[in-house]
């Protein structure tokens, strides 16, 4: 019963970081990105 509770857990434990961790990190990724595009942008102004 115990090592079907710590499957459960695990199980959980993955899908939080599937659904949770990577998507955060991809908008973070796409966030700096358009930071550095948009830096770029202003030097051109300049």
């Amino acid at each position: 019963m115990i090592e079907i509770f710590k499957s459960f857990i695990f199980i959980l434990f993955a899908w939080v970081i599937f659904y949770w961790i990577i998507p955060y990190g991809m908008y973070l990724t796409l966030k700096h990105k358009n930071m550095e595009k948009e830096s770029i942008m202003r030097h051109d102004v300049y």
